[in-house]
């Protein structure tokens, strides 16, 4: 069944309308960034569960996604902003890649322009 999701504040809605056939991939990593204008690629990959240990990451093209270059800043900002304000829970809750999200905040600075 269709639904529509808010996204947004009740000040400022963004409804989001997902049909039933909506995809969702799993990905957890992303190669070949081409910054552009006026639209930049990025493709998202994930791990090949099959790949023989040790050796040369295997990864999956899972999908390729294209979007507006001020549109990617603006989620980059949202995403990294969302992270440092729940730096602590992902702190407490992951273990072996809570040095890397603890580098990875660390050497970002978010300044909220709202």
């Amino acid at each position: 069944m269709a639904q529509t999701i808010n996204f947004g504040t009740e000040e400022q809605p963004i409804n989001v309308k997902l049909s039933e056939d909506h995809p969702e991939f799993f990905v957890d990593g992303s190669v070949g960034l081409a910054i552009g204008f006026p639209v930049s690629k990025l493709v998202l990959t994930s791990s090949d569960p099959h790949s023989p240990q040790p050796g040369p990451d295997e990864r999956k093209g899972v999908c390729t996604l294209v979007v507006n270059t001020d549109s990617l800043i603006d989620m980059a900002k949202v995403i990294l902003t969302a992270a440092s304000q729940n730096r602590q829970f992902l702190e407490e809750h992951s273990t072996k890649i809570s040095e890397r999200i603890k580098e990875a905040l660390d050497s970002c600075e978010i300044k909220n322009n709202s």
